[in-house]
């Protein structure tokens, strides 16, 4: 599957050891009060809900997370979007919510994680450059306050979800071939 499009029943969106490197980076980041708003797509295409950013399919690893999200490079202020076992972009911009009170007293990277939750099923990390909080979004609401091992267990629920859900379509997809063509 390509940025934005749909994901082949084959293509999990992260490994067991690139979680890892995610809740590694982040957990850094954290400890050291480096902003940073990671996202990993579900099942919606996110081409029409991102802006801007720079296109980069790397490989996810802590070093290239910690780069990107260095505060002396020009692109550490946007999101970074993983899809298909890979940094897609990064330095992207993302839609902000219109719902201040579920925003808070948290800045912007908080806004756009909880707007972009809004419209699509991604789930969305961000760390607070302020207070160093790792905080979770995903379908419009906020987690905060959120633990390493938490995140690692989220991490792992969604893309367990995302696993069934691409079970589900191929397995619809098969029975709809099968039935089609036998008719």
């Amino acid at each position: 599957a390509r940025f934005g499009g749909r994901r082949n029943v084959d293509s999990m969106s992260v490994t067991n050891p690139q979680i890892s490197s995610l809740v590694e980076s982040i957990s850094w980041l954290a400890s050291r009060r480096i902003g940073a708003l990671i996202v990993v797509a579900g099942e919606d295409p996110l081409d029409r809900l991102v802006e801007g950013g720079v296109s980069l399919k790397g490989e996810i690893s802590k070093q290239l997370l910690l780069s990107l999200f260095d505060p002396h490079t020009p692109g550490h202020d946007g999101a970074v979007i993983i899809d298909n076992k890979r940094i897609e972009k990064f330095a992207a911009h993302l839609p902000l919510t219109k719902n201040r009170h579920l925003v808070g007293d948290r800045g912007t990277r908080h806004s756009a994680a909880i707007g972009l939750s809004e419209l699509c099923d991604a789930l969305i990390m961000v760390v607070s450059e302020e207070t160093g909080e790792i905080s979770v979004a995903r379908k419009g609401e906020m987690k905060t306050d959120v633990s390493a091992m938490d995140l690692q267990g989220m991490l792992g629920r969604f893309l367990e979800d995302q696993t069934e859900t691409n079970n589900r379509i191929s397995l619809r997809r098969a029975f709809t071939q099968r039935a089609s063509l036998k008719f």
